[in-house]
């Protein structure tokens, strides 16, 4: 039987992306909408001249919640130290305004902004890198576009002096990347990541700094609400907790893209439909799922984030396209979080080596649970009826 170490609970958190002040935002009570889609970050282009988007990254602050932000991109992003410049320009005026950034990202995106972009990246990392550190804010590396990612990523693979370019960031790099309707456990998000950290090292982190869903049924990716709360959920925790057996998870964090629906949004309805949340403020389904999920992992506990997880001996088993993670809570109390990736229903069996003090089964949108009973000797018990929708069971060992 292997001896799992789970992740913390706590640590399966999520961000969102929102244009903070802008004509679809502005209206809003961003902080309400993000803790109702469990986010603790959100990912921001609010400027200091906006008047309204700094008002609402304060009250985000106040709420706990973090902000991260792409840094500008100047229009004389090709001249020497032009990047360094805006960067720090950016960061003395957030901070005089009084929004303190967790973390940036190196303006947004490489492989986007014109001719001779990826020589100035390597050239310039060093100092927007040094502007950050100075700062105090935490830097990650220049974000990649998905779908380029392959022919784009090899270009900034090293800085301008020849040594590794992820040196300067040692955060991570950024990476935008969408599923549409595709299991996240076999998308290609994953086979982008490969080619990240093929170019980058190995043991570079990742974060996913965009991803999400496209609700307007006219446009190419489009993926039905009901599937999108089937699969964000899993999303967040395929990528975010470890496999069994691994030690790490595959991103160290991830952003969806992004909080509302933007009716206005110039480039068309596909960008118009990516919301969790309708032009109306109203939860589509993967926001329910999401606000499901962060309530039946939430740790309330002094210890929530800094406690040594407990290895357990467990072996989980229930046919073909059974996936799972192991997490646990402060105070000894594990989630195991179960799905199965195929089509239909199939009954999952989970095996631990000592006595079971308690169980309790979580099915998607149910935050009371129901009670399950362990076989005779209390070590075995069975799930029945697990689909492509996550199940959490909460399993309370002995002292």
């Amino acid at each position: 039987m292997p001896m799992i170490t789970p992740a913390r609970a706590a640590s399966i958190r999520w961000g969102m992306c929102a244009h903070l002040g802008d004509v679809d935002h502005k209206d809003h009570d961003v902080t309400a909408l993000c803790r109702a889609a469990g986010a603790t970050s959100v990912r921001t282009n609010a400027r200091p001249g906006n008047p309204r988007g700094i008002e609402q990254a304060r009250e985000l602050l106040a709420a706990g919640i973090t902000l991260h932000a792409p840094l500008p991109t100047p229009k004389d992003w090709r001249k020497p130290g032009a990047l360094a410049n805006a960067a720090r320009a950016y960061l003395d005026e957030m901070t005089r305004a009084g929004v303190e950034l967790n973390s940036v990202e190196f303006a947004n995106e490489f492989n986007g902004n014109g001719e001779g972009w990826a020589d100035v990246v390597r050239r310039e990392m060093a100092g927007v890198a040094a502007v950050c550190a100075e700062a105090g804010v935490t830097f990650l590396g220049p974000s990649l576009l998905a779908y380029r990612t392959e022919q784009d990523a090899p270009a900034i693979a090293q800085d301008a002096d020849g040594q590794p370019l992820h040196r300067h960031y040692p955060a991570g790099v950024a990476v935008h990347s969408y599923t549409a309707g595709d299991d996240p456990e076999t998308s290609r998000t994953l086979t982008r990541l490969a080619t990240v950290r093929a170019t980058f090292g190995g043991d570079v982190p990742a974060m996913l700094t965009e991803t999400g869903y496209i609700s307007d049924p006219t446009c190419e990716g489009y993926t039905d609400p009901e599937r999108q709360a089937t699969l964000a959920p899993r999303l967040a925790l395929a990528y975010l907790a470890p496999a069994p057996g691994q030690s790490s998870p595959t991103f160290a964090g991830l952003w969806w893209y992004e909080l509302l629906d933007e009716p206005h949004d110039t480039r068309g309805p596909r960008e118009r439909s990516r919301g969790f949340f309708t032009a109306t403020g109203e939860p589509k389904p993967a926001a329910s799922a999401l606000s499901w999920l962060a309530e039946v992992l939430r740790d309330t506990g002094d210890a929530a984030t800094t406690f040594t997880p407990v290895p357990l001996d467990i072996d989980v088993t229930g046919g073909e396209g059974l996936t799972w993670r192991l997490l646990q809570k402060s105070g000894r109390v594990y989630r195991l979080a179960v799905w199965h990736t195929g089509s239909g229903t199939a009954d999952v069996r989970v095996t631990l080596a000592r006595k079971i003090a308690g169980l309790r089964r979580f099915d998607q949108g149910d935050t009371d649970g129901e009670p399950l009973r362990a076989d005779k000797g209390g070590k075995t018990f069975t799930v029945p009826g697990v689909g492509q929708r996550v199940t959490v069971l909460r399993i309370r060992m002995p002292k």
